[in-house]
């Protein structure tokens, strides 16, 4: 059967409230003390279950209240809770984990199969009370990871209210913290707000936050888009393509191309920023 029998489904994004929510992890290694640090402070109960609880589960646990269930997994210790975290290194057992969670109608994320999961954990960038969240539904990890890097430089922590910039292309001549705009690389100054009106009257153009995250995020997309596209992605574009095209990519596909090598066509011509939005057209 090939990847392209069964497409993945989009995923829907969200941000969950989980105060005073139990939330289990069953598995207490190096992974599973990665997942509860993103669920420290969130308010969440965080229950440990495991035979051996690594040190940096311990070392966690002594800063904070959770709840240890030593020893084999047990279904009940799936009783009340919000989410499930599956991180052991026996794929027999995290099957049976999300089998059951499944049958209680609870969200559970199996480490590293994505298969199993009824919810992904996505990269993430915090800077106060901004969370950007980077997925590529499990395909594309290293993409994510690549765009998680570039936004953690981008939004550093001295993060102003304002951007300011001088049109001309010089260096803004005014108190803050001096950097150069992520998407284009021009000298650039993250000022505060009281600020605003002086930078104004010196000619400077005053970028919000929001805006410079939006324009360097649409950059980054633009230079990652060709490892982007999918097989199962162009597959669904010639699906989409109307009833006297598609008769033509039928004659074609697969006797004298194949779908590989659409795919790769449109990789190139996207690496060239050629768009491909109208293909169906």
């Amino acid at each position: 059967m090939s990847h392209s029998d069964h497409p993945s489904p989009k995923l829907f994004p969200i941000f969950m409230n989980l105060v005073g929510k139990k939330v289990l992890i069953i598995g207490a290694g190096e992974v599973a003390a990665r997942k509860i640090r993103l669920l420290q402070g969130t308010g969440a109960e965080i229950h440990i279950g495991a035979l051996h609880f690594s040190e940096a589960v311990l070392e966690l646990a002594r800063d904070a209240h959770f709840i240890f269930h030593r020893g084999a997994y047990q279904t009940q210790w799936l009783n009340d809770a919000w989410l499930v975290i599956a991180a052991t290194q026996d794929r027999a057992l995290n099957e049976r984990i999300a089998a059951e969670a499944e049958q209680q109608r609870i969200p559970v994320n199996v480490v590293d199969t994505r298969e199993l999961c009824a919810f992904q954990v996505p990269a993430m960038v915090e800077r106060g009370d901004l969370t950007v969240a980077i997925s590529s539904g499990g395909h594309a990890p290293v993409i994510a990871r690549r765009i998680r890097e570039r936004i953690e430089t981008m939004l550093d922590h001295s993060l102003g209210a304002l951007m300011a910039m001088d049109p001309r292309g010089g260096q803004v001549e005014i108190a803050g913290e001096h950097m150069r705009e992520p998407a284009f690389g021009l000298p650039a100054t993250w000022i505060d707000e009281a600020l605003r009106e002086e930078a104004t009257f010196r000619g400077y153009t005053i970028v919000d936050p929001a805006t410079v995250l939006t324009t360097h995020l649409t950059e980054i997309l633009k230079d990652n888009m060709a490892e982007l596209l999918s097989y199962a992605e162009v597959q669904k574009l010639l699906k989409d393509l109307p009833a006297e095209q598609k008769k033509l990519v039928d004659d074609l596909i697969p006797s004298i191309v194949t779908a590989t090598t659409v795919q790769r066509v449109l990789q190139a011509l996207l690496r060239e920023r050629v768009s491909i939005r109208d293909l169906p057209a």
